[in-house]
């Protein structure tokens, strides 16, 4: 900070054993939520869940984005934050496997109303897993469905593997719903920038 770095995103760090995940009592999820893979869905079906999962993101994150993509200056210069979102998503899609995207369907509209896309951590072997991102449409916030995709996560990944979170420190909902399903804090982190004029 004496050098001008200015901090733009404070992070925290979850983490916790599959197995340990799977065994705390995830809240079961109201109204009679279905909880699936895109590997499980249609195929035909497909292109309309994918859709869907971009209308959740957008409502989701549009006001309001829990990453520095939505505050940093510089970031928002190059790429606002739900634009960066939505290409992030389309990365997603491109890369996550279809077993590995898990979605939450109101069973009386057929609609996506949440979902979690999990992809192995970089540099940390072939067993440690993160989720790359989660959304919960606003309407459907406090009814099970972040417990209800935590539990088919647990279902889905090897018992042994890890699983890491990070989050902004400031996004306690999502803090208190990790802290209640087995994951573990493991660290803070600050991410700082500072721009160097090179013209001198």
């Amino acid at each position: 900070l004496r050098m001008g770095f200015v901090p733009v995103e404070h992070r925290r760090i979850f983490r916790c054993r599959v197995r340990d995940l799977a065994a705390r009592q995830v809240a079961q999820p109201q109204d009679g939520l279905v909880f699936k893979s895109l590997a499980a869905v249609d195929t035909e079906r497909l292109a309309l869940c994918r859709e869907q999962i971009l209308a959740v993101c957008r409502q989701a994150f549009e006001e309001q984005g829990m990453s520095r993509h939505f505050t940093d200056p510089i970031l928002l210069a190059r790429l606002p934050g739900i634009d960066y979102i939505m290409a992030l998503m389309e990365k997603n899609f491109a890369h996550v496997p279809l077993d590995r995207f898990l979605v939450a369907i109101e069973p009386t509209t057929d609609e996506v109303c949440g979902f979690s896309a999990i992809g192995r951590k970089p540099g940390l072997g072939e067993t440690t897993f993160t989720q790359l991102l989660s959304a919960v449409h606003t309407a459907y916030r406090g009814q099970g469905v972040y417990g209800g995709l935590t539990r088919l996560l647990s279902e889905t990944l090897p018992q042994d593997a890890t699983l890491l979170n990070v989050v902004q420190t400031g996004n306690r909902a999502i803090q208190k719903a990790y802290q209640g399903s087995g994951r573990l804090h493991l660290a803070d982190t600050v991410v700082l920038r500072r721009v160097f004029d090179v013209s001198d």
